[in-house]
C-alpha cells in the first residue's frame, strides 16, 4: 500500500504506511525488513521536507542494513546526503555521500551506479558545487550510463539530460532520449520532472508548450512541499512558462 501512496504521491499517507511495516517488522525482529520500511519513512519525509523526520529515518535505515552492496544502503545514504545538502550541512552531506561515491561499489549492478551519480549530482546541487554537479551528472547520463536503467529515478534522470544539453546546446539529441521513455511508468514527482525537461526542451527547439502545461497540472496534485523540493532542485514548469509568455510566445495551453 505504501509503495502505491508514495508512486501517486501522497507521501502523508504513504509514510502512515511504511511507519506501520516498519512496526511491523520490529515486532517479528527482521532487521532486512525493517531497514526497507524505515528508508521508505525517510524517502516520504525527504519529499515532505521534513528533515529531521529524515535524519531519525535514514539513519535508522542504514544502521539496520547490513549489506552495503544494497539498494537499501545507497537509497540511505543517498537522502541522508540530500538531507544534509539541503541544510547547508556540508560536513554531513559530505560524509553520507563518501558511501556511495566517488567511485559507486563495483559490486552493484549498472543501475544502482547509475542512481548513485545522480543522487551525487544532485547532492552537489543542493550545495551549490554547479560544476561538481554537472559533472557527476555527466557521468550518470553517458557511455554506458547513456541510457535510462531504472524507472525509479526517470525524474532525475531527464532533468539532468535537459540540463547538460542545454549547457552545450544539445537540445535535439536529448529531446530524441528523452522522448523514448515511457512516461507512463514514472512516479507522480518523476512524471513533473520528465515533463518539464521535454516541455523545456521543445520550448527551446520548437517553441511548442504542451508538455510544460502538463508538468504545471502534474505538479498541483503533489504536495506544496514537494513542489518546493524540486524547485529547490531545478524543476519549476510554472516559472518557464512565465519567461515563455514574457518572451511574447505565441504558443499558449493547448485545448
Amino acid at each position: 500500500i505504501g509503495a502505491i501512496l508514495c508512486a501517486d504521491g501522497e507521501y502523508h499517507e504513504a509514510r502512515i504506511a511504511f511507519a506501520t511495516n516498519f512496526a511491523m517488522a520490529q515486532k517479528i525482529d527482521n532487521k532486512d525488513l525493517a531497514s526497507r520500511a524505515a528508508g521508505n519513512v525517510a524517502v516520504c519525509d525527504y519529499y515532505l521536507l521534513n528533515l529531521q523526520g529524515l535524519q531519525e529515518w535514514g539513519q535508522r535505515a542504514l544502521a539496520l542494513c547490513e549489506n552495503p552492496a544494497s539498494y537499501t544502503y545507497l537509497q540511505a545514504a543517498s537522502l541522508l546526503a540530500r538531507g544534509n545538502a539541503l541544510v547547508g550541512d556540508r560536513g554531513n552531506a559530505a560524509k553520507h555521500l563518501q558511501r556511495f561515491t566517488p567511485p559507486p561499489r563495483a559490486d552493484w549492478p549498472d543501475w544502482m551506479q547509475q542512481a548513485a551519480w545522480l543522487a551525487a549530482a544532485d547532492v552537489y546541487l543542493l550545495l551549490g558545487r554547479i560544476d561538481d554537479a554537472a559533472r557527476m551528472a555527466r557521468l550518470g547520463t553517458s557511455g554506458e550510463f547513456e541510457g535510462l536503467l531504472s524507472m525509479g529515478y526517470c525524474g532525475r534522470y531527464s532533468r539532468w539530460v535537459a540540463t547538460l544539453a542545454r549547457t552545450a546546446g544539445l537540445q535535439a539529441e536529448a529531446l530524441s532520449r528523452l522522448r523514448q521513455l515511457e512516461l507512463s511508468k514514472c512516479d507522480a514527482d518523476d512524471r513533473v520532472e520528465a515533463f518539464t525537461a521535454i516541455g523545456t526542451l521543445e520550448r527551446d527547439i520548437e517553441g511548442k508548450t504542451g508538455h510544460l502545461y502538463l508538468a504545471v497540472d502534474a505538479a498541483a496534485k503533489l504536495p506544496g512541499e514537494t513542489v518546493e523540493l524540486l524547485k529547490r532542485l531545478g524543476t519549476d514548469p510554472g516559472a518557464v512558462l512565465t519567461l515563455t509568455d514574457n518572451g511574447n510566445s505565441t504558443k499558449r495551453r493547448p485545448h
